[in-house]
């Protein structure tokens, strides 16, 4: 949970199905668990994956692919959050904002983050460093690449 360094560590919680039958389920992911509406939720995991703070933080190489991770809400019909590195909303969704800045292209000190999606009655989606899609989920894909800390070392 929170920063570390010029990183921002992002912890997993979970709305299950029988909480919210009507609305499927959601797996959201925040660095700030305090400054959330997460009562509903339940607390999965901590440290699940990092973002740069800002495009300018020192530990971003020169010359690198790097996009803002954008994070959208579905409140409609159903209760989903989806996040992706471009900034175009997707239909029934609401753009609540930039959450950090992640590498684009696979490199030293950077782990894939993986998206996997679950459809009806769920509609829920779900990232992870592990490749090993979920039961009853299917892959989409690599939605970007999370900065891996490289402690004893000094940014250029």
């Amino acid at each position: 949970m929170g920063a570390s360094g010029n990183l921002h560590t992002f912890d997993e919680y979970y709305l299950p199905y029988r909480a919210n039958p009507q609305r499927g389920t959601d797996n959201f992911y925040t660095s700030n668990p305090g400054g959330e509406s997460i009562s509903a939720y339940t607390y999965v995991a901590s440290n699940v994956w990092k973002l740069f703070m800002s495009a300018t933080v020192p530990g971003i190489p020169p010359g690198e692919s790097i996009a803002n991770v954008y994070r959208y809400y579905n409140g409609g019909a159903v209760s989903n959050h989806f996040y992706k590195t471009n900034n175009v909303t997707p239909s029934g969704y609401v753009m609540e904002g930039i959450i950090g800045v992640a590498f684009t292209q696979p490199g030293p000190y950077r782990e894939p983050i993986y998206r996997f999606y679950r459809g009806a009655p769920y509609f829920n989606h779900r990232y992870s460093t592990s490749p090993t899609t979920p039961a009853g989920f299917r892959y989409e894909g690599i939605a970007w690449y999370s900065p891996i800390p490289v402690f004893g070392c000094k940014d250029p």
